[in-house]
């Protein structure tokens, strides 16, 4: 597995000063920082991300964006985001807070970096302003920063937790023309995303459908497993209608399950009620993903070495069409599908398994 860095971001001092009318994108943003940042590394040196001061929401984005982009440079090495963020808790500080210079330098210290980048976004006048610094560990000199004017969108609005802004007419025009008859849903206007790209819950996307029909277009998937359990259901249970395996369905096999659930006793510690229960970042609309919707994550995301997957088994909610039979009492229950992501391999999960699926939830925007 590649090593994957960990952000600290906090302050920057000017490589670029805009004016509100030429005020750039977040993506934009981070695209400009990322390249100041490697253009001053010789070396290949450790560097260590820390943080970048924000909301807990907007600052997983922007450290998985930046993560993502210098990931692809050669031009340091980078220190785990598990190195950085066990650092950051030893010493009480999140990687949504504002360092000082000094708090980060403990921080690459601690975890043997020579430099250490950090940052922060704010209002500022009519726009907002996005810093970033990279510190010398050693000597706390500001090798490289940027300050950038970013102007407001309805994508900074949902990942600071406000109203969105409001649309010209020819904004609204474009965010909802879908060109198949569907709308665009607010998400989807607010920002283009790729594969790979942290999504408006902090979580990493993983499939693109390329339009908005239905109410959605990506696909994005929780930033880490949310436990593991050997029980898919409590009982046998008739799961009629509930063998879709399709992109998009996922959604409604998850609600087919929580409806016997809820004529159930709640379905507590089935695995469809752990996903229907999570909730990330004030998102609480995951779901277990279909059989196919599994395999794109497997695809998309595991092997190209993103998403800290295990090389382990994943429960989908995609129900078989075989059954199996108590000899007791004859009641038929039936399997669910599950995907080794060692080999790729999906198969039925037996009636009783022994080695516990992990759980990664989705949803859908």
């Amino acid at each position: 597995m590649k090593k994957i860095l960990v952000l600290a971001i906090m302050g920057i001092v000017c490589v670029l000063a805009v004016s509100a009318q030429t005020a750039a994108s977040l993506d934009a943003a981070i695209d400009t920082s990322c390249k100041a940042i490697t253009q001053k590394l010789v070396m290949a040196p450790k560097v260590a991300v820390v943080s970048f001061a924000s909301t807990d929401q907007l600052s997983a984005y922007v450290l998985q964006q930046m993560r993502n982009t210098l990931e692809k440079s050669k031009a340091a090495t980078w220190i785990p985001k598990q190195e950085i963020e066990k650092a950051l808790t030893a010493a009480s500080l999140k990687p949504s807070a504002e360092l000082s210079d000094a708090q980060a330098r403990d921080i690459g210290r601690k975890t043997g970096a020579l430099f250490v980048v950090i940052g922060t976004f704010a209002e500022a006048r009519q726009n907002y302003a996005f810093k970033t610094k990279m510190i010398n560990v050693a000597s706390g000199t500001v090798e490289t920063s940027s300050d950038i004017a970013v102007s407001e969108t309805a994508q900074i609005a949902n990942l600071l937790g406000k109203p969105a802004p409001v649309e010209t007419p020819a904004a609204a025009a474009t965010a909802s023309g879908t060109g198949g008859g569907g709308q665009a849903t607010q998400a989807q206007a607010a920002a283009n995303y790729k594969i790979g790209d942290t999504g408006p819950a902090g979580g990493l996307i993983f499939y693109d459908k390329g339009d908005g029909i239905g109410g959605w277009r990506y696909l994005e998937a929780a930033p880490a497993d949310i436990g593991k359990t050997n029980r898919a259901v409590t009982e046998d249970i008739r799961y009629t209608g509930l063998y879709d395996r399709a992109v998009g369905r996922g959604k409604s096999n998850t609600q087919g399950i929580m409806t016997i659930a809820a004529n159930r006793g709640g379905g507590f510690g089935w695995v469809a009620q752990i996903c229907d229960t999570y909730s990330l970042n004030g998102f609480d609309d995951w779901y277990l993903p279909s059989r196919d919707e599994l395999n794109y994550m497997y695809g998309n995301l595991y092997l190209r070495e993103l998403g800290n997957f295990k090389s382990e088994y994943y429960w989908s909610s995609t129900v078989s069409t075989n059954t199996y039979s108590r000899n007791v009492d004859f009641k038929v229950g039936r399997s669910f599908w599950i995907q080794n992501f060692n080999t790729g391999n999906q198969v039925e999960s037996p009636k009783n398994l022994t080695a516990s699926p992990n759980i990664r939830p989705i949803r859908q925007f």
